[in-house]
């Protein structure tokens, strides 16, 4: 049998568990995603570093955790904002723009099923290589890259960043 076919798990609680560090990266873990939710990110690009790096994971245990832990996340988020009206009582739609999410989630989830397949069947030092250009490329791209970034960024009120968006009248009422 190689490696891949036998489960490397050891229970939190056994002899060979390492009670301590579990405790701690759970603790760790759990107040970034509170930091980095309040903040609205999701926190994958926080949390699977510190798998890698303080629970001494590999990537390939790695990312399938964190994706769980953000998952989990963004179900509690969903359920706390799904009834939110938008801020601006101009406007008469919720929080969540679900015409937005009908244009977006189809990519989203092509590129996750992807994402999915490489992690499959790529080596350990592949997937790390992929997250450090990604991380790098997302902490390090300027703004200016991004034609309408400024105006975003610039925006002060739901209104101006409302104006951004196309007159169409199932976007913006």
């Amino acid at each position: 049998m190689t490696s891949a076919e036998i489960c490397e798990h050891v229970s939190i609680f056994s002899k060979y568990g390492q009670v301590g560090r579990d405790i701690g990266v759970t603790i760790v873990i759990f107040a970034f995603l509170t930091l980095s939710s309040a903040g609205g990110i999701g926190g994958g690009g926080i949390v699977i570093p510190m798998l890698l790096v303080i629970a001494n994971f590999n990537a390939y245990y790695a990312v399938p955790l964190s994706v769980t832990a953000i998952f989990g996340g963004s179900v509690v988020r969903f359920v706390m904002l799904v009834r939110r009206n938008h801020p601006n009582p101009a406007v008469k739609r919720n929080l969540i723009n679900f015409d937005i999410i009908l244009l977006m989630m189809p990519m989203a989830l092509a590129g996750t099923t992807l994402g999915v397949l490489i992690n499959g069947i790529s080596p350990g030092w592949l997937i790390i290589a992929i997250l450090f250009v990604t991380l790098t490329f997302i902490a390090y791209v300027p703004r200016r890259a991004v034609p309408w970034g400024d105006a975003v960024i610039h925006a002060a009120t739901c209104h101006d960043l409302l104006f951004l968006l196309p007159r169409s009248s199932h976007l913006v009422t």
